[in-house]
């Protein structure tokens, strides 16, 4: 499952980070936030998403003897439950976000830099609609969904973010949708950040693994 590959390469990072409050953006059938709840890396999940599947209902069922930690569903759009549920509350938080859009990573990660809130973030579906960036990863001979990573990553590095990249590999389990994701995101790049971090936090987010 591609949730459970996701908060495999995070879970470290988490660790030390070892926040109070996942918030699952995006999160569907909230098979994130339920790990992250089961394997005690938090003590309670929001998930945040317009549309609530039959599924989630489904894994809260089966997973009720691992996860016991309260649980919150917000349905509203990310614009406006996201920076209401940071502002609201005190605890410590971590935003995660799997294969959400390009201009959605976007907005998950600037909200959470404006609250400064760490977060893990892995953008799909790359798009420059100038043709700029891309026609330099052309001339570097550079993939350009790396090339978009990198400089979303040197943005946040100004921004005195502390980033750090994970990933994970398309899993041959995933059959039919396996050509979709290599297609939109090949290597499951993972935006692991911390708004704000000092020398030491920054060092101890680690290099690209």
């Amino acid at each position: 499952m591609e949730s459970c590959a996701f908060y495999d390469c995070v879970r470290k990072d988490a660790r030390k980070l070892r926040p109070e409050v996942v918030v699952d953006v995006c999160g569907g059938h909230g098979a994130l936030a339920l790990l992250f709840l089961a394997h005690g890396q938090a003590q309670q999940a929001t998930i945040i998403d317009p549309q609530r599947p039959a599924s989630h209902a489904t894994l809260r069922e089966a997973w009720s003897s691992f996860v016991t930690g309260p649980i919150s569903y917000d349905q509203r759009p990310l614009q406006q439950a996201l920076p209401e549920v940071l502002k609201g509350n005190s605890k410590r938080m971590l935003v995660v976000a799997c294969h959400a859009c390009q201009h959605l990573a976007r907005e998950i990660i600037d909200h959470c830099m404006a609250h400064n809130t760490a977060f893990a973030v892995c953008p799909c579906c790359p798009k420059d609609h100038q043709g700029h960036l891309q026609a330099a990863a052309k001339s570097l001979e550079v993939e350009f969904p790396a090339a978009m990573i990198l400089a979303e990553m040197g943005r946040l590095t100004a921004q005195h973010c502390a980033c750090a990249l994970r990933s994970f590999d398309a899993k041959e389990g995933l059959q039919g949708n396996r050509q979709k994701w290599q297609q939109v995101s090949p290597h499951n790049r993972v935006i692991f950040g911390r708004p704000g971090a000092g020398p030491q936090e920054a060092a101890e987010t680690g290099p690209i693994s």
